[in-house]
């Protein structure tokens, strides 16, 4: 089974559309009229959910986030360039990834070049 997803409001619709087609269950923090929300109420959301949060705010990097909230996991997409289309192509290459490799208890920090992972400790 695929974990679910919230997209955060920093990324672009497409994002939407590339992991819907790909079969992944994904809602957005706007679609659900939680914009503007502060990281922490996103937080809450997410672990009642169950919802892995993809998001391109660097405040939500900490392992340790993890830890204090019931949030099953984090992808940061940390790109130099954060045009649409660069966020795309960074998208459409992680889905792969996604497909065998659960972020359950991970946090994943993607740019254009790897993905780097940073476990949640026990």
């Amino acid at each position: 089974m695929r974990e679910s997803y919230k997209l955060d409001e920093n990324l672009p619709r497409v994002v939407l559309a590339i992991l819907r087609e790909s079969g992944f269950d994904v809602m957005s923090v706007v679609e659900e009229k939680l914009g503007g929300a502060d990281d922490d109420q996103i937080l809450e959301i997410c672990g009642q959910e169950g919802r892995v949060l993809i998001t391109q705010d660097l405040d939500f990097s900490d392992v340790n986030l993890l830890q204090r909230s019931k949030l099953p996991g984090i992808i940061i997409l940390r790109l130099k360039n954060q045009s649409r289309e660069s966020v795309m192509t960074v998208v459409c290459r992680l889905v792969p990834f996604l497909i065998n490799h659960p972020p359950t208890g991970k946090i994943l920090i993607v740019n254009e070049n790897r993905i780097r992972i940073r476990e949640k400790d026990n």
